[in-house]
């Protein structure tokens, strides 16, 4: 019934990227806030901002209205993908991926001069893509974990590094493992001065308890550093280094699970879990088949699913996985598991949850993959209302734009999805997209998978 629409409405498909005046009428609003839904309304909008919503008894009778048939449909903020690497790409067309998934802005986590230009070209109107919120290079001590990374060597360089890219115009910083403790401390205090927060990785000489007590960085990524805090203090891997770490597939103690995730939530420190990425990382190989099968992936560039394959891993990796038999690759999964658990505690907790993918890593296809992400925080034991907010109403919080961002209100932004059933009900609806708007311009799905068929013969 969607495909009706088009016809109707051939002229805004021709438009511009920024609509200018429009109205949705016989949708239901999804209020992710409050876990309900408004029925039978309609949505105003004016350029890239919504104006007004009301019942449909009281919709305007206005001539000039250009108006939108959303038949019962759904209607939900935009989501965001707070963790993807937007850097491994060549070509914008990539970006409709994301729109394809009804994500309107992303976290780009290792920026450069390319990202910069796509976040201005999207901002103009210029290109179909997301709003991108940038970090710049990645921060990491000596060595760096990638020749690429920026290396300060001294408390000096590391707050010039900091004013570098707050000049060049990132909005955040990203750090790595391998930062010492005075030079963490120069990044924290220049990036505090210059308003920028931090994300990343918990720098292993620093230590996540001191982290959560400094209320040094305003996000973690990956559940990172939580592997020596969960652990029962006679287990055999404290202290030191073990590759079942990387996994967390560790031995757990609940109680120290519980005085750590309340520590977090005291830190006001948020949390991005990636447990898709976790469940992606080092397959066995019979699910590694499946994942291959998949026919997401024939959207990304050969280059891409290439560097996936693992004559292409770092030789640590390669010399690691050889020597891996049943048992290894099933306590690889028995550390997913753990992941879940953890983000669970971290929920239950209070804790601020953010919902990021790391996509293009292995498997991990652009916009759907955060669909993936979703159904993963609801089986950590989060409502389809609460996974939502991670990716809406959280987003809006974490990035300091309550009053514009993550909800469906006059003033609000412009971005939304139309799905055909409630994603309250279920997380799985969120795959039956008819629609997305993106500030204020209506896509109807013929045109997305338009777009998607393109990507598919590049």
């Amino acid at each position: 019934m969607w495909y009706l629409i088009l016809v109707c409405l051939c002229s805004i498909c021709c438009m511009p990227l920024f609509a200018q005046s429009l109205a949705i009428t016989n949708v239901n609003l999804v209020d992710i806030e409050n876990d309900s839904v408004l029925h039978d309304h309609y949505l105003l909008i004016e350029a890239d901002e919504i104006t007004n919503i009301g019942p449909m008894s009281g919709f305007p009778a206005l001539s000039d209205l250009k108006t939108i048939d959303g038949e019962g449909g759904y209607l939900l903020p935009g989501l965001a993908d707070m963790h993807v690497h937007l850097e491994y790409f060549d070509n914008t067309e990539i970006l409709w991926l994301f729109l394809a998934n009804g994500v309107t802005l992303v976290r780009q986590m290792e920026g450069n001069a390319k990202i910069l230009e796509w976040r201005a070209g999207i901002s103009r109107g210029q290109i179909p893509g997301p709003e991108i919120v940038s970090a710049g290079p990645i921060i990491d001590g000596d060595p760096p974990a990638d020749p690429a990374y920026m290396v300060p060597r001294t408390a000096l360089e590391a707050q010039q590094m900091v004013r570098q890219q707050h000049a060049a115009g990132y909005d955040f910083i990203k750090i790595y493992h391998g930062l010492g403790p005075d030079v963490f401390s120069a990044i924290t205090a220049t990036a505090a001065e210059l308003d920028m927060s931090i994300a990343g990785h918990v720098p292993y000489r620093v230590g996540l308890e001191s982290i959560l007590q400094q209320q040094a960085m305003q996000s973690i990524e990956h559940l990172d550093g939580y592997d020596d805090e969960i652990q029962p203090l006679d287990s055999p891997y404290l202290p030191g280094w073990h590759w079942r770490k990387l996994a967390m597939s560790v031995p757990i103690d609940s109680a120290r699970l519980s005085a750590v995730a309340t520590l977090t939530r005291n830190s006001g420190i948020w949390h991005a879990p990636t447990l898709t990425v976790k469940d992606m990382t080092w397959l066995i190989p019979e699910v590694q088949q499946q994942r291959v099968a998949d026919s997401n992936l024939e959207y990304l560039p050969a280059d891409v699913k290439d560097a996936w394959l693992p004559q292409h891993w770092d030789v640590f990796r390669r010399q690691l996985v050889a020597g891996f038999g049943e048992e290894e690759y099933g306590l690889l999964r028995e550390g997913f598991r753990n992941s879940i658990a953890v983000t669970r505690a971290l929920h239950l907790a209070g804790v601020p949850l953010l919902a990021g993918t790391d996509s293009p890593n292995p498997y991990l296809v652009p916009g759907f993959s955060l669909h993936d992400e979703l159904q993963h925080l609801v089986n950590a034991g989060l409502t389809p209302a609460a996974a939502l907010a991670t990716s809406t109403v959280n987003v809006a919080r974490y990035l300091g734009r309550e009053n514009s961002l993550g909800k469906l209100a006059p003033g609000y932004e412009a971005d939304a999805l139309l799905l055909a059933d409630n994603p309250l009900t279920a997380i799985e609806h969120l795959a039956q997209i008819e629609a997305v708007m993106v500030d204020g311009r209506w896509i109807l799905k013929a045109e997305i998978e338009e777009n998607l068929n393109r990507l598919r013969g590049q």
